[in-house]
């Protein structure tokens, strides 16, 4: 579904639920986990299908799963919160639009899904949530656990997950407007290099 999780930013959001022991013996010692996934630069949440198909056969044996939004269950499942970065996938967005893409902005986005999955999307008010991030999402991702653990709001964030991210200096202060190279090369560049940068940040992930 796309939806406005922030004023004049609408961003294309999945929740997939997969069932947890449903063909192991440990269903009764697993409870329900919330995880969160954020993609990289010129990706989008797609990076993570196939990782979600091994997660599914691993703890649950059932891939029909993995694309069902919605799945009746008695047991503990994994609940899986992926989206799409304004401008990324299906979250279309102005390319002119530059400050839309700056990096406070993504991580406000980042932010306020988070706030909902702590607040109202989870099944469960005390489940415990994880986040994932991959390339540009491992910043996020950081960013984003330090402002919360600021505010005494991680209880529930029980781990992170980072994959080949790269952080030079720490998190910027200022509307930095994103990575140099989307603002000064043609656009016409960027959709020709964007399917070759997807398919290797998805090998990565």
């Amino acid at each position: 579904m796309t939806d406005e999780i922030r004023n004049g930013r609408k961003l294309m959001r999945r929740k997939i639920a997969i069932p947890i022991g449903f063909s192991t013996d440990f269903s009764d010692e697993v409870g329900d986990v919330d995880i969160i996934f954020v993609h990289g630069s010129c990706a989008s949440s797609n990076q993570y299908n196939s990782m979600l198909e091994c997660l599914a056969a691993n703890v649950a044996g059932d891939l029909r799963d993995v694309n069902e939004e919605d799945v009746d269950h008695t047991g503990p499942q994994l609940t899986c919160y992926l989206f799409d970065s304004l401008g990324c996938g299906e979250s279309d967005h102005s390319p002119h639009d530059w400050y839309a893409y700056s990096t406070d902005e993504l991580d406000s986005d980042l932010e306020a899904i988070t706030r909902l999955v702590l607040g109202q999307e989870s099944c469960k008010p005390d489940t415990p949530l994880f986040l994932v991030g991959h390339s540009f999402g491992v910043s996020q991702v950081i960013r984003l656990v330090n402002k919360l653990n600021a505010e005494k709001f991680t209880d529930r964030i029980k781990g992170v997950v980072l994959i080949s991210g790269a952080i030079n200096g720490g998190p910027l202060g200022n509307m930095d407007g994103g990575h140099w190279i989307f603002r000064y090369l043609p656009l016409s560049v960027l959709r020709r290099i964007q399917p070759i940068l997807s398919q290797s940040f998805s090998k990565a992930a």
